[in-house]
């Protein structure tokens, strides 16, 4: 996302109390996602993370550790 795109999303946001001020943070970090997951990170997901019956995928409980 460059500045230019987030200044035309944000000209046209309408608020109802009419907020003249909007501050946009722009990440521009590069993040490896093909990095390898370590096996005891994914036994601990597995130990900690209980997905639910219903739409499993994006309603999960995680339990302390």
């Amino acid at each position: 996302m460059t500045f230019c795109h987030s200044s035309s999303i944000s000209d046209n946001t309408n608020t109802k109390y009419s907020v003249n001020f909007i501050e946009v943070d722009i990440n521009t970090k590069t993040y490896d996602i093909q990095r390898p997951i370590d096996e005891s990170y994914e036994r601990e997901c597995r130990r900690r993370i209980i997905p639910m019956d219903a739409l499993p995928k994006w309603n999960y409980l995680v339990k302390k550790s």
